[in-house]
């Protein structure tokens, strides 16, 4: 037997120890502590990242159902993800130089007191990346008392930050001047934050469902960064943490959460749009700051554009299989003129029929009921609406919005299939793939995207955007692709050095 045999047949033999009611029981106890959802369909997967570290007696005591403490936290140390960089999506980090930082300092000019919350810290990079941006483009805060709290509920991640250490492939993006000026270079190559920034980040291990968080009481945080963290928490709890993170934000205080993410639950902050990006900021009517409007509340929502709900257009022409569906905001599309006759021709009645239901589809699930906006849905496709791609990407929507993945992704699918220049299918696809790490499918799918939107005016506006403007999205799609190709690229290079 060679090698690959040998690694596959051991391999087997561990994914196979758990009985299937011992490991559904598992991840249930995974998710009511920690919130992280996992997929029961991916044992195997799931078993084979828990089993790598832990003894044969651990194991046994899994299955046995026996979980103390210790061991639970051995296995939230194998399931939680960690992917991170230094400065990772530009333009937040643009967004807090240029407008959020400033405002905050002119907010707190009389105590000179900040305080920042890094929720999901990982392995440092964030926290360090805000005390880094914070030290070198205001030197003004030497003579302020500020500090960046870091959480994580991964022990092993949080002791890796503490020590500030990081290889060489964990640096790409940090340009020299912030190197030479933050880091000490080590003879193996490795680099070490220094004492100046490590000491204004402080490292606590805590659980996101554990609130009230006796750091975080509240109204005490000036800006929370709470990026690409809930992605892996079902709908209600993910929505849950957010309404808990925003009563720990003082007015004027900011939050962050990662370009792919959207909740429902903002309505008491407001939705900043800079820098090709957005995030939220709680009130201070005193104050005005760059295109704030109030969060809009919602089920349907398009990842990572500021809450743009998505509203299916009421004149939309059913598609047939490839073929052509973007236009430019209703009533500047071209349609031959139709003749005057008393009646309504039986196909336009029949799509306009369509279009009312998914209107009340759409006010179902942006109602929170996500159930009856499905049956809705299916009787539709079952129907009248087997050939529409709306149909389809709203099933999409309302199963990615339940955490049924596989599901969301095999009606988007559909969607796209039936109209392959549907550019908010694609859209959702590249953004789900995205999350799944799946590279290489997210970055097809945005750059369909960025293909059917090039020779669109910036002021167009997609069909079932709602607000969004086609200009606006470009500018998304590109910072997508620009990261997609950066984390591919350092994990290349990572796949080389070993």
């Amino acid at each position: 037997m060679d090698l690959a045999a040998m690694r596959a047949d051991e391999l087997s033999h561990r994914t196979q120890r758990l009985a299937r009611e011992r490991f559904d029981t598992l991840i249930d106890l995974i998710e009511s502590q920690t919130g992280i959802h996992l997929n029961s369909e991916r044992q195997i997967e799931i078993e084979t990242k828990i089993f790598q570290t832990i003894s044969e007696h651990e194991i046994e005591l899994i299955n046995n159902c026996n979980h103390t403490p210790e061991l639970l936290q051995k296995v939230i140390n194998r399931i939680t993800i960690g992917e991170s960089s230094f400065f990772r999506n530009g333009p937040h980090f643009e967004a807090l130089v240029n407008f959020v930082l400033p405002d905050i300092f002119a907010n707190r000019e009389l105590d000179k007191r900040i305080k920042i919350w890094c929720a999901g810290c990982s392995i440092g990079q964030e926290p360090y990346s805000i005390a880094i941006t914070l030290k070198s483009k205001f030197p003004e805060i030497d003579r302020w008392k500020w500090v960046v709290v870091a959480t994580d509920i991964n022990t092993e991640y949080l002791e890796k930050a503490k020590q500030g250490i990081y290889h060489p492939l964990e640096m790409r993006g940090v340009n020299a001047s912030v190197l030479a000026s933050y880091f000490e270079k080590h003879a193996d190559g490795m680099y070490r934050i220094n004492d100046q920034i490590r000491e204004r980040v402080v490292f606590e291990q805590f659980n996101l469902l554990d609130f009230p968080y006796q750091s975080a009481t509240r109204e005490n945080h000036d800006l929370v960064f709470c990026r690409n963290v809930l992605i892996y928490f079902n709908l209600p709890t993910a929505n849950r943490v957010v309404r808990e993170i925003a009563a720990t934000i003082r007015p004027g205080g900011y939050l962050f959460v990662g370009h792919s993410e959207s909740y429902s639950e903002t309505e008491s902050l407001k939705i900043c749009l800079t820098n090709d990006t957005y995030y939220y900021r709680r009130d201070m009517p005193s104050r005005r700051v760059p295109s704030q409007r109030p969060a809009r509340t919602s089920f349907l929502l398009i990842p990572g554009t500021g809450n743009r709900s998505i509203a299916p257009p009421a004149n939309y022409r059913a598609a047939r299989p490839r073929s052509s569906s973007l236009r430019p905001v209703s009533g500047n599309t071209r349609t031959k003129p139709t003749p005057k006759i008393n009646s309504i021709p039986p196909e336009r009645k029949k799509i306009a029929d369509l279009s009312k239901l998914l209107k009340k589809v759409s006010n179902y699930a942006n109602q929170g009921k996500l159930e009856k906006a499905e049956t809705l849905l299916v009787e539709v496709a079952e129907g009248a609406g087997k050939l529409d791609p709306r149909v389809y990407f709203l099933i999409g929507v309302i199963a990615n919005q339940k955490n049924e993945t596989e599901k969301a992704i095999r009606n988007m699918k559909r969607a796209v299939f039936l109209d392959r220049d549907f550019a908010l299918g694609h859209f959702y696809l590249a953004i789900i793939d995205e999350r799944e790490n799946k590279r290489e499918s997210a970055k097809k799918h945005f750059r369909n995207v960025a293909r059917l939107l090039r020779d669109l005016s910036d002021d167009t506006i997609l069909d079932g955007a709602q607000d969004l403007p086609v200009g606006r999205l470009k500018r998304i799609v590109q910072a997508h692709l620009e990261e997609v190709d950066n984390a591919n690229s350092i994990l290349g290079e990572g796949e080389k050095s070993r």
